[in-house]
């Protein structure tokens, strides 16, 4: 009885102390969220032991929150942890261990480690590619973030390839919600820009701004955003007439959440 009462109080702290940090994080309170997540990674320790693989969400949680503090290096220590936990308990070829490794590569990607960041993704897709049962929706997102990467490594047409692969597995698949189709349109994009393929390049960026008029708010910041980039790529192409109505339809969206100053 008495270990049952344990389990239950541990239960309850544990619960409380997740419930907290995510409603913290929503308020944008990034340092009291901190300190609920660590209560509710001690609470998970006691209940479950250092090791066992149920923690490793709340160590990822943990990351998230130094990842938006920006203290990467700690962040890399919990999603080191994590990985290592689910590599020892699951194995090296997991779907879990996959998702550890996109982690890090996205964090290494945030912090301009671009080597480690390939290196990571590339492994994590690896193993996605491998799984008897395939997620298309996982590969496609996991060679985003890889193609992320080669972009920013300057590595444009690996970037490329991958890119039109995903779109390719989004377009068979499973269907992708309209912000990820969105996000992947606009990295297809910067590739064939940087690759000299120029119409390609806008009827990308079009087809996001046709997805986010169709699937948003007339007024939302994504529809925005689209705006923008388009605006932005005529303005590299020197057609300012083309630029300029993109740019002053953005700027009064963009004035209702940010104001006129």
């Amino acid at each position: 009885m008495a270990q049952a009462e344990r389990i239950m109080d541990s239960v309850d702290t544990f619960s409380v102390a997740r419930s907290a940090a995510y409603m913290r994080i929503k308020d944008g309170d990034f340092n009291d969220a901190l300190s609920a997540e660590e209560k509710a990674l001690q609470s998970a320790e006691d209940r479950f032991g250092k090791v066992h693989p149920s923690m490793v969400p709340v160590l990822n949680d943990l990351a998230m929150i130094h990842r938006y503090l920006g203290h990467y290096a700690q962040t890399e220590t919990y999603f080191k942890w994590g990985l290592a936990i689910r590599e020892k308990a699951l194995g090296p070829d997991d779907p879990l261990v996959a998702e550890s490794l996109s982690h890090l590569a996205a964090l290494y990607d945030d912090w301009g480690r671009w080597q480690d960041g390939e290196f990571f993704a590339r492994r994590a897709l690896s193993i996605l590619e491998k799984q008897p049962v395939k997620s298309s929706h996982d590969i496609s997102q996991s060679m985003i973030l890889l193609a992320e990467i080669e972009l920013n490594f300057k590595k444009t047409m690996e970037a490329q390839n991958l890119l039109e692969k995903s779109r390719e597995l989004q377009e068979k698949g499973e269907v992708a919600n309209p912000m990820e189709r969105t996000d992947l349109l606009n990295l297809l994009a910067k590739a064939y820009e940087a690759n000299k393929r120029f119409s390609d390049a806008e009827s990308c960026l079009n087809k996001s701004l046709e997805i986010t008029e169709k699937n948003l708010a007339p007024d939302s910041v994504e529809r925005a955003d689209a705006l923008e980039a388009l605006g932005n790529f005529y303005h590299s192409q020197v057609k300012p007439d083309k630029a300029q109505p993109l740019y002053e339809s953005a700027l009064k969206i963009f004035k209702r959440f940010v104001g006129v100053n």
